[in-house]
């Protein structure tokens, strides 16, 4: 449960973004984002206990997230394209008065993010995306001490999109093909192979 910390207090902050998109040809297109965003005050989420599993959360003074997403389009032929991207993300809290929280990461912001796959259309209504999904390491609290290790896995993912009407469309997303099972925090585990399902509607 989420433990109660009355001396709380608000957080604020200023993002900024800068990026390109560039349509190199008929086929290829590639974009870029360059990101920086900084919190006074920055709220933080820690574990306190694993068993039971209990958090707080506790401003934990400056953070600062600093990054660049990329990706990459390329189609060779009409009915085919593969893509790539990736987010790189360097984060830091600064806490002076408390060593042992001073120039750690931020809680549950992976280190990086890609997916690279391949994506087609069966026919005029149908198509299909399969997709590899990378986590990078990310932790569960700010303090070195007690801070935990997570991600650094992927998992294969498949969607399928089909078109019911010119305004409705089917979406079906199978995650986790491949079932694979990975640690999480507060005792949570993957859940492994899963499906979703759901409509599109544009009015």
């Amino acid at each position: 449960g989420e433990l109660a910390n009355p001396a709380l207090q608000p957080e604020s902050g200023l993002g900024r973004d800068i990026g390109l998109d560039w349509q190199a040809s008929e086929r290829l297109a590639l974009g870029t984002r360059l990101f920086l965003n900084s919190i006074d005050d920055a709220i933080v989420s820690n574990v306190v206990s694993a068993a039971p599993s209990q958090t707080r959360s506790e401003n934990a003074g400056k953070a600062s997230a600093r990054g660049i997403e990329m990706e990459v389009r390329y189609s060779p032929v009409d009915a085919l394209a593969w893509f790539a991207n990736l987010t790189l993300t360097d984060t830091r809290v600064r806490h002076a008065g408390n060593p042992d929280q001073n120039g750690t990461d931020i809680p549950f912001a992976p280190e990086s993010v890609a997916n690279i796959g391949l994506s087609t259309r069966l026919g005029d209504r149908t198509r299909l995306s399969a997709y590899y999904h990378r986590v990078g390491r990310y932790y569960d609290s700010t303090s070195r001490a007690s801070r935990l290790a997570y991600g650094d896995y992927g998992v294969l993912n498949l969607r399928i999109q089909h078109d019911l009407r010119d305004n409705l469309e089917l979406i079906v997303d199978l995650n986790n093909l491949t079932d694979s099972r990975h640690d999480m925090p507060f005792e949570f585990r993957d859940p492994g192979f899963n499906a979703f399902a759901g409509l599109n509607l544009t009015l």
